[in-house]
């Protein structure tokens, strides 16, 4: 116990280490691109501009009340996308464990809308849920629903025969064998596909706001663009790097107490 609690501590303090290196690359690595092939700087903005555009500049606190907004609705509208795209693809990934002749049916089905483009893919679903909230985040668990079903359908498909066994052998039925060792064997790629599919539903609702409801970072990015407003529009996109990676450390250092846990058993 003595050992486990610091340990536990400082979990929270590699994830958050990790991100902050991560955005340090990203930052470093955009600051050298536009240095090195000497860009418009009316066009390309440094980290350096960016960061007068949101605290130095005049208007810089209504820079940053429209940009907060704006990142507020497109995170909300993911958490909901990522949320009903983790929970579909895990309930459907374990019901098609159970059938082989259900899973041959699904899978395919799933891994050839996975090829359709999500610009041709957001139109449809537009045409099916209307311009709104129910079709962004539509379009976010769609996206995030997909690796989901899969990884988890590998990971409930992974338990050794032998364990199955050896629950029969003990006189237990299928839905016991599913409790006891399938859903325990499937935890840690649901925990993957839950800090991979963090970026992804970020990225679904971009693309369903810029195309499909007029609101968010993608519309803050359109206004921005039509109006020559490049400082916003860059802030935007520093915005969302940040907030990608800081969800991703965090859904990462969950993922870390979860698989500890289940070591420790």
């Amino acid at each position: 116990m003595s050992t486990a609690a610091p340990r536990l501590g400082i979990l929270p303090f590699r994830s958050l280490l990790s991100a902050v290196l991560v955005t340090t690359i990203v930052l470093g690595g955009w600051w050298l691109i536009i240095w090195g092939l000497q860009l418009d700087p009316l066009s390309a903005k440094t980290p350096a501009d960016v960061f007068r555009y949101i605290f130095l500049h005049p208007q810089a606190a209504l820079h940053r009340v429209a940009l907060g907004n704006a990142l507020a609705k497109t995170l909300s509208d993911a958490l909901v996308g990522y949320a009903a795209g983790m929970l579909l693809g895990a309930a459907m990934a374990a019901g098609t464990s159970l059938s082989r002749t259900l899973e041959r049916a699904v899978l395919p089905i799933a891994m050839v809308l996975r090829t359709v483009p999500l610009v041709a893919l957001t139109p449809i679903i537009t045409l099916i849920f209307g311009h709104g909230l129910v079709a962004v985040t539509a379009v976010s668990a769609i996206v995030v629903f997909f690796p989901t079903y899969v990884n988890v359908l590998l990971g409930l498909r992974s338990v050794p025969q032998h364990l199955r066994d050896l629950i029969e052998a003990y006189g237990g039925d299928r839905q016991q064998a599913f409790i006891k060792v399938q859903i325990p064997s499937a935890i840690p790629a649901f925990m993957a596909s839950a800090r991979i599919a963090v970026p992804t539903a970020l990225i679904g609702v971009i693309v369903a706001e810029w195309l499909v409801s007029g609101g968010g970072v993608g519309q803050y990015m359109i206004e921005s663009q039509h109006s020559l407003d490049y400082g916003a529009l860059w802030s935007a996109a520093v915005g969302l790097t940040v907030a990608s990676a800081q969800l991703y450390a965090f859904v990462g250092w969950i993922e870390q107490l979860v698989l500890k846990r289940i070591a420790d058993r």
